[in-house]
């Protein structure tokens, strides 16, 4: 999710996150309030020097307030401070009524790989928020990378069902390339009824986005280290190949490609 993002939920969840924690003093209240604001406007502009000093300093008048310790979290993050960053974030996820707090936190430990973790955090972010689709997503980009599955596989299906249409043939082919790769990572032999499987997968994310590269890479090496079929995984290299003639950034896999055809004998 991008960071306007976050700071656009941020303000929508600002004043209700504010004025949700217990009460003390008005006169702090207010003064908090009111930089939390100013902090908020800094960020909205991109002042994140600005954003820091603003929310420190409600941090100091409202250290135990959720949405201070987000916006001081958020701060602290745009201005390479991670690791405080973190610290700050786990202390707002000890809200466990705000998605916000649940989410970022788990935002901040599915960064750092650290996916079991954040795998609970985020698990709590969705139950507050059932479709929401960063949270889906990074569970199941951490469920793909923890080779869960089953779960993997709910998720993708849930992804595909609440944003396949709203998200475009992009979306819907990556969801397809994660199912197969999903049942790749599951099965040591592949017989008939898992090949003709994922051969329906391949062909419906063929269908979605025909011109991506990763796609034909993807076919070539199921054909060629999956299934044995050399001469079918050769025309997926050559597909490869074309479809990245004039993209930069991707020499070694093109070189490697063109090695592996050269080895083959074309």
């Amino acid at each position: 999710m991008k960071r306007s993002g976050q700071i656009a939920l941020f303000a929508f969840c600002l004043f209700a996150a504010f004025w949700g924690t217990g009460c003390s003093d008005e006169a702090e209240i207010m003064g908090a309030e009111q930089l939390l604001n100013q902090a908020y406007a800094s960020a909205n502009e991109g002042r994140w020097e600005d954003a820091m000093r603003f929310s420190a300093q409600a941090y100091q008048l409202r250290p135990d307030n959720t949405a201070v310790r987000l916006m001081q979290a958020f701060a602290l993050e745009n201005n390479g401070r991670e690791n405080e960053a973190l610290e700050i974030s786990r202390m707002a996820a000890d809200d466990e009524r705000s998605f916000l707090a649940q989410y970022t936190y788990g935002r901040m430990l599915f960064q750092r790989k650290r996916y079991e973790q954040a795998q609970g955090y985020l698990k709590k972010a969705l139950e507050l928020k059932k479709d929401d689709f960063n949270t889906l997503l990074m569970l199941q980009q951490s469920a793909a990378r923890l080779r869960q599955h089953a779960e993997n596989q709910n998720l993708c299906r849930e992804l595909m069902y609440r944003y396949g249409e709203k998200c475009g043939k992009d979306f819907k082919t990556y969801i397809y390339n994660e199912l197969a790769l999903n049942i790749l990572s599951g099965v040591s032999n592949i017989g008939r009824g898992t090949k003709g499987k994922l051969e329906k997968i391949f062909a419906l994310a063929v269908n979605s986005s025909p011109s991506s590269p990763e796609l034909a890479w993807n076919l070539a090496v199921f054909y060629e280290y999956y299934l044995k079929d050399f001469p079918t995984a050769k025309k997926h290299y050559e597909r490869f190949l074309q479809l990245t003639e004039k993209y930069s950034g991707m020499e070694k896999e093109r070189a490697a490609v063109k090695e592996r055809l050269y080895k083959s004998g074309k």
